[in-house]
C-alpha cells in the first residue's frame, strides 16, 4: 500500500486509509466466498471489481479536489 500510496493524486491520511480499504476488499471477497459454491473465477472477478471501484473512486476524489 505504501508504494501505491505514492501514486495517489492527493496523499492524505484519509486517502491512504481508503487505499488500504480497497486492497483489503480483496481479502473480503475471498472470505465472503467461503462455504459457497462460487468458482475461483467468480471470486477473483468480484475481488477485482470491488478493489477497482474503490480505487477509481479514490482517484476521482483527488481529481475533483485538485
Amino acid at each position: 500500500a505504501d508504494e501505491l500510496g505514492r501514486l495517489l493524486p492527493r496523499r492524505s491520511p484519509e486517502a491512504i486509509v481508503r487505499l488500504r480499504v480497497a486492497l483489503l476488499s480483496i481479502n473480503a471477497a475471498v472470505a465472503a466466498a467461503v462455504a459457497t459454491d462460487a468458482p475461483d473465477s467468480a471470486v477473483v472477478g468480484a475481488a477485482r471489481r470491488m478493489a477497482r471501484l474503490l480505487a477509481l473512486d479514490l482517484v476521482a476524489d483527488g481529481e475533483r479536489e485538485g
